[in-house]
């Protein structure tokens, strides 16, 4: 069933478009697997990389403010740029114990006391 819909997602998915593909599985073949397949189903049919924004979060050190910060007064205005993880989200992969895998990270319940969650970010060009 992952397979399947990975699939589905990347054929379906305009070029230059973004998949996350997740899963709360442990298992290296419902992760990791997963996406070396479709990649290799679709590799005739289009162009699938591997995103490695999930991993340089991991990579990258956290910086936290020396100072605390003080909040406006005014409601926060959304930026209109596409998201990016905040320092927050990095933040908390680290306290969570997050680890690299071949494609993507994965969150294991040992050191989180929850999950696992897998999370890998396809990109179609």
């Amino acid at each position: 069933m992952s397979l399947k819909s990975c699939f589905l997602w990347l054929q379906t998915v305009r070029c230059g478009g973004r998949v996350v593909y997740s899963t709360c599985s442990i298992s290296p073949l419902e992760n990791d697997q997963v996406v070396s397949k479709a990649i290799a189903l679709l590799q005739d049919q289009m162009h699938i990389s591997i995103g490695s924004y999930p991993q340089q979060m991991l990579r990258e050190p956290i910086k936290l403010p020396s100072e605390p910060i003080e909040l406006p007064l005014e409601p926060i205005k959304l930026p209109s740029e596409p998201f990016r993880a905040s320092a927050s989200l990095a933040e908390l992969l680290h306290q969570v114990g997050a680890e690299p895998t071949k494609h993507g990270i994965i969150v294991l319940p040992d050191k989180a006391g929850s999950g696992p969650m897998y999370v890998c970010l396809l990109l179609k060009s």
